[in-house]
């Protein structure tokens, strides 16, 4: 199975880079990660991937979402928003799975229209999630971390909130082949997002053999 990871920027270093924890989980599921970059031929990318993870980086651009830019915010390289999103229409219009992880969810909320909050006392700290029963995570563990300062302001037209803290902070949305959580899987102690979302990919390769 190849799976895409859309790659990010470190200005400082001038080079391309990719979380190692997220590369190590997948290859530990045996599945290959295949870093996408600006400039690259999309078309064939989506060819030759199963499915795409956007991951964790640094903020959107608020003019995304018709906002101003805040103190607060340290932004992604303006290169890396809009791969993000290119990357996002083309495996939706292929119909191949997606996993938007932390900046991930972002991506996709801001993508089907959402704004972004600020919310505060969030990061770094441990919280309980309130997960929904039909959700493909239901049953994933009910704690997790949290590393980010922003979240979706609302639940995308389409999405099923499937998971939400105590204070209704969104954490987690689907839809059909469409899944994003606001935490980092990738860091977690028996973690069964990212093998739930491969095994999810699997079941559909299967199905599309057996129906081709």
């Amino acid at each position: 199975m190849i799976v895409g990871i859309i790659a990010r920027y470190n200005e400082n270093k001038r080079r391309y880079q990719v979380s190692s924890p997220l590369t190590d989980c997948l290859i530990q599921y045996h599945a290959f990660p295949l870093l996408i970059y600006p400039d690259t031929d999309l078309k064939a990318i989506v060819k030759l991937c199963d499915a795409l993870i956007i991951s964790g980086g640094d903020d959107i651009h608020p003019k995304y979402y018709d906002e101003n830019i805040h103190e607060s915010m340290t932004l992604e390289d303006e290169k890396i928003d809009a791969l993000d999103f290119l990357c996002l229409e083309h495996f939706l219009k292929a119909q191949k799975p997606i996993l938007g992880i932390c900046r991930g969810i972002q991506v996709i909320g801001v993508y089907f229209g959402c704004k972004l909050c600020n919310i505060s006392n969030h990061q770094n700290t441990q919280h309980v999630l309130l997960l929904h029963p039909h959700s493909l995570f239901h049953a994933i563990s009910a704690q997790t971390g949290s590393y980010h300062h922003q979240a979706l302001a609302s639940v995308p037209k389409g999405f099923l909130l499937s998971a939400k803290t105590q204070e209704n902070h969104i954490e987690a949305i689907e839809k059909k082949d469409v899944f994003a959580v606001q935490w980092h899987p990738e860091l977690e102690e028996n973690d069964s997002v990212i093998p739930l979302f491969l095994q999810y990919t699997a079941n559909k390769k299967i199905k599309q053999k057996q129906n081709g």
